[in-house]
């Protein structure tokens, strides 16, 4: 190229781009800032994988309370979502004077309402119309915990908590779980204003204060506190199968624990293998509030936490825990089933689950805050149980945890007198 081509093709280069500079900055004009940052939002919504649905939804919510055009696809795909529902409502509630919603969220509305019938946020953010003397407050939904977990709302959820005690539509009881709740949820300002509350008025006792703050600030310094763990290990189960067979020829190969991640080290494993199965309303079972999920002081344990319940005549009792997803397929041999657990108050009702073909399910005593060990022995020559899902699950009010979470095949020589035997350490 000569250099006169050279200098022509630079001072072309240089003019297209104050050409698209001119363009752009009309565009903006046009569309105005507004348009161009939904439009950035949409294109954000569209990016993002199925891996990252939350944050999808985020935006998509984000995006909708500001311009309705969105609604077809909010109709076609995400009008049930509950999660989704979730962010529409966080976002009428914590409104902000400076953004004008959308008309088309007035039609959402009624879909929400009718999705959280007994929400306090909702009650004292004036969005339901009518007003329901009969409603059962401490009821609490997924919109009221994934309120109060969020730091950025404590304003909020402070005052409407406060007021909810003071009016009686929540009893001064239900204030020790919710504290319990949100330093498991690592919300340690919302739980430190309502424990020093809770002393203040004399709304907790002694023994309650105590424990909660104890718990609050172990969570609160996790990373510098070392909890010592206690985990079944190999020793610990040969050694109980020793004594309480007292017999040397009962084995179990602790290498192949049937129940994948069992002991709970991967956070991620309550998601990935476990599922949240909430017993609690619709057409079988009586009312209930329960929230479970990963809990990483206790152990690294699966946690579960009723707020609630209200037993409703023809309706089964409510009930919530851990459902493992797969179905764990199982021979013609004997097998034990184990697991660790413990209870909060000494008032809970943990039980344990793992097919039809069982006379029942498995009851538990509370521990007041100790961890008991779990054996159950069946003899799968008798019962031909082709698999079993493990459920391990909560009745009524209070908290439970579980660890530990082993499916074996026994060795032994010899046979089993009986089907099956439950012993608890």
């Amino acid at each position: 190229m000569s250099k006169s081509g050279f200098w022509v093709c630079v001072k072309n280069t240089k003019k297209f781009k104050v050409a698209f500079l001119y363009i752009f900055a009309f565009l903006a004009l046009l569309f105005s800032f507004a348009k161009i940052a939904f439009l950035f939002d949409l294109i954000q919504f569209t990016l993002a994988s199925n891996f990252h649905q939350e944050k999808k939804l985020k935006i998509l919510s984000k995006a909708f309370i500001k311009n309705g055009r969105l609604l077809p696809i909010i109709r076609e795909k995400y009008i049930n979502d509950e999660k989704f529902l979730c962010m529409i409502a966080i976002e009428l509630i914590n409104k902000d004077k400076h953004v004008k919603f959308s008309e088309e969220v007035n039609l959402i509305l009624p879909i929400i309402i009718e999705k959280f019938p007994e929400n306090l946020f909702l009650e004292y953010s004036n969005l339901y119309k009518e007003k329901n003397l009969l409603t059962d407050w401490e009821n609490f939904d997924p919109l009221f915990f994934n309120i109060l977990k969020n730091s950025k709302l404590n304003s909020i959820s402070y005052n409407v908590l406060i007021q909810a005690i003071s009016s009686k539509k929540i009893s001064e009881g239900i204030l020790l779980h919710l504290i319990h709740y949100l330093s498991w949820m690592k919300n340690y300002e919302l739980a430190e204003n309502l424990l020093n509350l809770g002393i203040k008025e004399n709304k907790l006792d002694n023994s309650s204060y105590t424990y909660l703050l104890r718990d609050l600030n172990i969570r609160k310094h996790e990373n510098s506190i070392q909890v010592a763990r206690v985990s079944m290990d190999k020793q610990r189960i040969e050694n109980t199968l020793r004594n309480f067979f007292n017999s040397n020829e009962i084995k179990v190969d602790l290498r192949m624990n049937l129940v994948f991640d069992g002991s709970l080290n991967n956070p991620d494993s309550i998601n990935n293998i476990w599922d949240f199965s909430d017993m609690s309303e619709g057409v079988a079972w009586s009312k209930g509030a329960f929230y479970g999920d990963f809990d990483s002081i206790s152990d690294k344990s699966m946690r579960v936490m009723g707020f609630f319940i209200k037993q409703t005549e023809n309706r089964e009792a409510a009930r919530a825990g851990f459902w493992y997803k797969q179905d764990i397929p199982l021979g013609d041999k004997p097998y034990l089933f184990c697991f660790r657990y413990k209870t909060l108050q000494g008032k809970e009702m943990p039980t344990f689950w793992l097919s039809y073909a069982f006379n029942k399910e498995g009851e538990l005593e509370p521990t007041d805050s100790k961890w008991r060990e779990v054996y159950y022995f069946f003899d799968n020559k008798k019962f031909k149980i082709p698999s079993i899902k493990p459920l391990l699950r909560m009745w009524g009010t209070g908290t439970v945890w579980f660890d530990d979470i082993c499916l074996f095949e026994i060795k032994s020589r010899g046979t089993f007198v009986e089907k099956e035997i439950l012993y608890i350490k």
